[in-house]
């Protein structure tokens, strides 16, 4: 494999990034696998599932482990938009990090990608935040993290993350905040049909 190549490249078998120690690999993170492997393992597959509040839940603290495992890999020396704090407190007490929006969504064929990358958000008072966004592919099921870190002067209050219309409000769906039962990602109309 070579990286920086704009052509794809193929392969098969497991996927293994070295940044989270055996502890955590086969304890915490793979009993969180294990608990999402029956809904996730369906949409991977193309098959309508549903969803319940707890689902979406446990499916988000996945979403936002992977993410904060990704960034891991690939920060090499940088800076980390993930703290060790919200690591911790992710693997302690499933605490998802505050301001973090995730959708989950079907693509039309099966593929295998993840990239992250650092974003900025200015206010309508010209404040300028950090975030991080991060899209996982497996299968036909696409995954898409959104966090937001706020400056001090928004600490305790509450502050709405909007993102632009645009065609995934049809393809995507949002999981965290959770704040329904979806009955069936794909008889929602959120999600095309198969």
């Amino acid at each position: 494999m070579t990286f920086g190549s704009s052509a794809p490249v193929e392969f098969s078998g497991d996927v293994k990034i070295k940044c989270v120690c055996y502890e955590c690999n086969h304890g915490w993170m793979s009993d969180l696998e294990n608990r999402i492997k029956p809904n996730v393992s369906g949409m991977v597959h193309d098959l309508s599932v549903s969803l319940t509040i707890e689902d979406q839940r446990g499916i988000a603290l996945w979403a936002v482990k992977t993410a904060m495992v990704l960034q891991g890999a690939i920060a090499q020396g940088r800076t980390r938009f993930y703290t060790t704090q919200e690591c911790e407190q992710l693997r302690v007490s499933s605490l998802i990090p505050e301001r973090t929006l995730i959708w989950v969504g079907r693509l039309s064929e099966s593929a295998l990608f993840a990239a992250g990358t650092h974003i900025w958000q200015q206010d309508n008072l010209g404040v300028t935040h950090s975030g991080h966004a991060a899209t996982f592919i497996v299968g036909y099921l696409i995954f898409q993290v959104l966090s937001i870190r706020v400056g001090p002067q928004y600490y305790g209050k509450a502050a709405r993350t909007v993102c632009r219309d645009g065609p995934w409000d049809d393809s995507l769906f949002g999981i965290y905040p959770p704040n329904q039962t979806v009955e069936s990602v794909y008889e929602t109309g959120l999600l095309p049909q198969p």
